[in-house]
C-alpha cells in the first residue's frame, strides 16, 4: 500500500516522533527531502510539477551510499502527495558530498596552489554525530565519522537529571542558552518542581549536571 510520513515539527508534536538518531542519515532523507520540496513549492509559488538540482551532505561513513540515495530519491520525487496534491519533481543534477566539503572548497578557493602545502582538519559537530574531513597537501582522505555529537552529551545530561526527556524539545534550547557557563535561569524552564525554591535548588542541581556532563563530552 501507499506509504505516508510526517517530518519536522508536525511528526514531533501530533505523533510523537524521534529524531531517529540510530537511522542512517541516507535511509531517512526521502521523506524529509520530499518534504522540504513541497515547502519550497508553497514559498515560492511554483507550480506542482518542477525540475532542480540537488546537493546533500552525508557523513563520510554513509559517502558510499551516494549512487543508492540517488536512485531512490529521483523515483520517491518523480510522483509523490503532499497536504496540497500531488507533486512531480525531476531531479535533472544530483550531487553528494562528504560533510565539510563546503568549508574545504571555501579553503580551496581562499589558498589556491598553496593548499598543497597545508593539512587541513575539518570538523563538524552535529546533533547526532561529528565527522572530520582531512586534506594533505590537497589529497582528501574518505574522512571519519562517530557517534560523538551533542546528542552524546545531551544523554550524559538526561542521565544526570530525574525527571527530563531527551526528545522535550526545549531541552537543547535550554543547554544552549545556558552556555559554557551553565547558567541557572534557562534551566529553570526544565524544572517540573512547584515551588520556587525546590525550582531554584532543581536548577542548582541541573547546572552541575550540565557542567559534569560538558566536561565529560570534551574529554570523550
Amino acid at each position: 500500500g501507499d506509504e505516508y510520513h510526517a517530518v519536522g515539527f508536525l511528526a514531533q508534536h501530533k505523533y510523537g516522533g524521534n529524531s531517529l538518531l540510530k537511522e542512517l542519515k541516507y535511509a531517512c532523507a526521502i521523506p524529509k527531502i520530499c518534504g522540504a520540496l513541497w515547502v519550497l513549492k508553497q514559498k515560492l509559488k511554483l507550480e506542482s510539477k518542477f525540475s532542480l538540482a540537488l546537493t546533500v551532505l552525508l557523513p563520510p561513513s554513509e559517502y558510499q551510499d551516494k549512487e543508492a540515495l540517488e536512485s531512490k530519491l529521483k523515483a520517491a520525487t518523480s510522483n509523490f502527495m503532499t497536504p496540497t496534491g500531488e507533486m512531480k519533481v525531476k531531479i535533472l543534477l544530483f550531487e553528494a558530498k562528504p560533510e565539510g566539503a563546503g568549508m574545504y572548497l571555501h579553503r580551496l578557493a581562499v589558498l589556491g596552489a598553496e593548499i598543497k602545502q597545508r593539512t587541513i582538519a575539518i570538523a563538524m559537530i552535529g546533533y547526532r554525530n561529528a565527522s572530520v574531513l582531512l586534506s594533505v597537501r590537497g589529497a582528501v582522505s574518505p574522512g571519519l565519522s562517530s557517534n560523538f555529537g551533542l546528542s552524546w552529551m545531551v544523554d550524559a545530561f538526561v542521565r544526570r537529571v530525574s525527571g527530563l526527556a531527551k526528545e522535550d524539545p526545549r531541552l537543547v534550547p535550554a543547554i544552549v542558552e545556558a552556555g559554557p557557563a551553565c547558567c541557572e535561569e534557562p534551566l529553570t524552564r526544565l524544572v517540573r518542581k512547584k515551588s520556587a525554591l525546590e525550582i531554584q535548588a532543581e536548577a542548582t542541581k541541573m547546572a552541575l549536571a550540565l557542567k559534569l556532563s560538558r566536561d565529560d563530552y570534551v574529554r570523550a
